[in-house]
């Protein structure tokens, strides 16, 4: 997983939850909607009605695991295998 801090700088991370070898997927994000503002903005929306939610239920609780196996990795100094 590359975290970049720049808007221009795109998330790249690998998975093999379609094929057996990790593949590089690349998310780009649209100019100006990265970050925690337009989330946060989103949320408030899909609350108040007046929009659709921005993640699932499930893939809030991915993007949890995702953190904490961070927070694992970097304090073990090992990779962390999420599910």
């Amino acid at each position: 997983l590359q975290l970049g801090d720049l808007d221009t700088t795109p998330l790249v991370y690998y998975s093999t939850v379609d094929t057996k070898e990790p593949k590089e997927q690349r998310f780009e994000y649209p100019s100006g909607q990265r970050g925690y503002t337009p989330f946060v903005q989103a949320a408030v929306r899909a609350s108040a009605g007046l929009e659709e939610a921005p993640i699932t239920g499930a893939e809030g609780l991915q993007v949890l695991r995702t953190i904490f196996g961070c927070y694992k990795a970097a304090e073990t100094g090992c990779r962390q295998m999420l599910g």
